[in-house]
């Protein structure tokens, strides 16, 4: 019998060593498009500033690892073009670029989420990136060696790091943020001033708010950066632009529920990872391993 699982990140390699815990014996693939896995992406800010010395430090485990001490095979850098769910089978792209079938009892959707890069002029210039995986944070500290200035756009907790993190390492920094307050998810308005003001006032970042994406656009990053129609006479400078809005989630159907509805009645042998939060395992392991979730 055999498991496949799309994604690498939480969801995905927790549910292929949960799987493993209970049965020894079952074949278990995890195919991502990342080439690092198990990482803590939280510390990818951390590393751009260098208070963590490398990104090696922040890998968990490889997938070499997986194999080894887990019996789990982990196929990075490919990433699935077609789900034949009538068939029970899958197409994968893999780095070499050969498309490759195949076969699945069970298929664990875990795709996770992708930074939400707003339509705005310029975003595919040099020295635009955005943030999420390790090979995003490598991108961003070696462009950051030879810059002086970057604007973030987003100020959520990891844009607010990455903005602290190229402060430390000597560049100007401003954030865009198209909320009236930093950290708006997380901290009511009163205590987000307070955060605020120690920024501005104590590490010296910048902040710009209430500007959504039909109010900037990117420039030239070599003299030009993101800037905001009003202030297009200033034209803020800076070199490197990291957008970090947050996260959407990927999906193979736009409707969610109806589509874990229709899995659950007609396709019990594909699941997704919409519950990863809350009952996600118990659903996993009474599915699988025919387990009550009662007793779960």
């Amino acid at each position: 019998m055999r498991v496949v699982v799309i994604g690498s990140g939480a969801a995905g390699l927790t549910t292929a060593s949960t799987i493993r815990r209970y049965n020894k014996e079952m074949e278990i693939v995890v195919i991502t498009k990342d080439k690092y896995i198990a990482y803590s992406p939280c510390a990818i800010p951390y590393v751009i500033c260098n208070e963590i010395p490398s990104f090696e430090d922040i890998i968990m485990h490889t997938p070499e690892e997986y194999k080894k001490d887990r019996h789990i095979d982990v196929i990075t850098e490919s990433e699935v073009l077609d789900v034949d769910s009538e068939n029970n089978k899958i197409i994968y792209k893999d780095k070499e670029n050969n498309e490759i079938e195949l076969t699945y009892d069970y298929l664990v959707l875990a795709t996770g989420g992708s930074p939400f890069v707003p339509p705005i002029e310029g975003v595919d210039l040099k020295g635009v990136f955005k943030l999420r995986t390790i090979e995003d944070g490598m991108k961003i500290k070696e462009y950051a060696e030879n810059s002086k200035s970057a604007i973030v756009a987003g100020a959520g907790a990891i844009g607010l790091e990455t903005a602290y993190a190229l402060k430390e390492l000597g560049l100007d920094v401003i954030v865009v943020e198209m909320a009236p307050q930093i950290l708006p998810r997380a901290l009511d308005i009163d205590m987000a001033k307070i955060v605020m003001k120690y920024l501005e006032e104590d590490v010296g970042i910048k902040f710009i708010h209430e500007k959504c994406h039909t109010d900037i656009r990117v420039w030239s990053t070599e003299g030009k950066g993101l800037v905001n129609k009003e202030l297009e006479d200033m034209g803020i400078a800076c070199k490197i632009v990291p957008f970090r809005w947050p996260c959407r989630k990927v999906t193979l159907m736009k409707n969610i529920p109806n589509f874990i509805r229709h899995l659950r009645k007609e396709k019990p042998d594909i699941i997704h990872t919409h519950a990863y939060r809350d009952h996600f395992f118990s659903v996993i392991l009474s599915k699988i391993f025919k387990i009550p979730e009662i007793f779960l």
